[in-house]
């Protein structure tokens, strides 16, 4: 019987169970008498990675060299990769699992450093919904164009450095902080017409002046009673509610679907996304045909972008912003 199939069948009772190295290689050894030396447990874990191994049977989750957890076979184990290579003293993170999903990098990047900090950080702080489970046994390459709905997404560290290198980060960061208040202090909440005025600035950007002439027909009060009342919207039907919370937010001058999404995606990150060019470009790999958006064709985009978000376990807000900064590095057509 080999080795990794011995080892399931000693501990096959002990899913969860913190066992050492040492225990195994006594326990192998009493019950088939293995040779100590031949048995390495490292080589069946899911967040280490040994060279000269296939890394295709995968048991365990490494502790340290001496310490593992026994998570059994096809684990939905969401966590980075390490290597250690030969004649050196530093990890360094190679890939990653996401609920059973295994992905390796196409550079390690060295576990110490400021990059690998911020990819463990983000490993740290995931959470993941499973919406589309799978075996864990197969790789699942960064070219593989049909593990999401948008191929060019493959971990959460990459769309986190993605928003990282977003040249509005910090005011994205700045407004959704700053509503966030808003929505402790007011009850109901809503907006007022400088609070409004500082997301055109956010979304029209360059545009901004163009749309100057539209965006002062409004007052204070119209904002406050649109946003008070588009806010106000609930239900269990939730395509509903975008419906019926756009149609409110259009009210308003100068608003139209993507303004309006704009206005949703700051207040709500946790739910929404804004529809613009960028995104509809690499969602559905083409230019859009007229510069106007629908309500049917928000909920579409929205629908694809929110999956994807519960996929890789980050807010629409933050896919969207990722898929914004991907097409300014990567679309000749800028």
């Amino acid at each position: 019987m080999p080795i990794y199939d011995q080892i399931q069948d000693i501990l096959k009772d002990r899913i969860g169970s913190i066992v050492t190295a040492s225990e195994i290689k006594h326990a192998l050894k009493t019950k088939y008498g293995t040779n100590a030396s031949s048995i390495i447990p490292s080589d069946y874990c899911y967040n280490r990675f040994n060279k000269g191994i296939r890394f295709n049977k995968h048991i365990f989750e490494y502790i340290d060299h001496k310490t593992y957890k026994y998570l059994g076979e096809n684990y939905l184990f969401t966590g980075l990769i390490f290597h250690k290579p030969a004649n050196q003293d530093k990890d360094f993170i190679v890939g990653e699992w996401i609920v059973g999903r295994k992905i390796f990098y196409l550079t390690p990047v060295l576990k110490d450093s400021p990059e690998g900090l911020k990819i463990a950080d983000h490993s740290a702080r995931m959470v993941v919904k499973l919406t589309d489970p799978r075996p864990s046994g197969a790789d699942i390459p960064t070219t593989n164009k049909h593990h999401s709905f948008l191929p060019q997404l493959h971990s959460v560290s990459q769309i986190k450095d993605l928003i990282s290198r977003a040249d509005d980060y910090d005011e994205t960061k700045r407004l959704i902080n700053k509503i966030d208040g808003l929505k402790t202090a007011r009850e109901p909440f809503y907006l007022d017409i400088n609070e409004l005025d500082d997301i055109f600035h956010w979304k029209l950007r360059g545009q901004y002046s163009r749309q100057k002439r539209n965006t002062q027909l409004n007052t204070d009060e119209l904002v406050r009673d649109v946003t008070k009342y588009a806010f106000s919207i609930s239900g269990s039907d939730e395509s509903n509610v975008v419906k019926l919370m756009l149609k409110a937010l259009i009210i308003l001058h100068g608003v139209q679907i993507p303004v309006a999404s704009a206005i949703m995606t700051l207040c709500y990150p946790e739910k929404y996304c804004v529809v613009d060019f960028r995104g509809w470009r690499q969602v559905y790999g083409k230019e859009k045909e007229h510069g106007n958006y629908t309500i049917t064709e928000y909920l579409e985009y929205w629908t694809i972008i929110k999956c994807t978000a519960n996929k890789y376990g980050v807010t629409p807000q933050e896919l969207d912003m990722a898929l914004w900064q991907y097409d300014i590095e990567n679309c000749r057509n800028k």
